[in-house]
């Protein structure tokens, strides 16, 4: 019995190192623009994912910026630099932010 007991727990003790790690915090940015309007941004992956309140959401891959940032998809494109960004979606005015809160 002990012996089973034994091997029970060098089992366990090499299976903990193939769990996965806790997931490392994904730099995110609250945005507030002229005008009122906010969104987030969480920037994982080569990807900055875009979320509004009312729950309209842009997935935009990385893009190649002279300088700064910019993520860009069928029209949508994030771009900015330091704390300044411009959301451009098409069909509507672009939006001028600020970030208000980064990580």
């Amino acid at each position: 019995m002990i012996r089973r007991l034994r091997v029970i727990a060098g089992l366990v003790a090499f299976a903990a190192p193939a769990m996965p790690a806790m997931a490392e915090d994904v730099p995110t940015a609250v945005y507030k623009c002229d005008g009122g309007s906010t969104f987030t941004v969480r920037f994982e992956n080569d990807t900055a994912y875009v979320s509004f309140p009312d729950g309209k959401t842009y997935d935009l891959p990385v893009a190649i910026s002279g300088d700064g940032f910019r993520y860009e998809a069928d029209g949508v494109e994030l771009r900015g630099r330091g704390e300044d960004a411009t959301l451009t979606v098409p069909g509507t005015a672009p939006l001028v932010c600020r970030a208000e809160d980064a990580d």
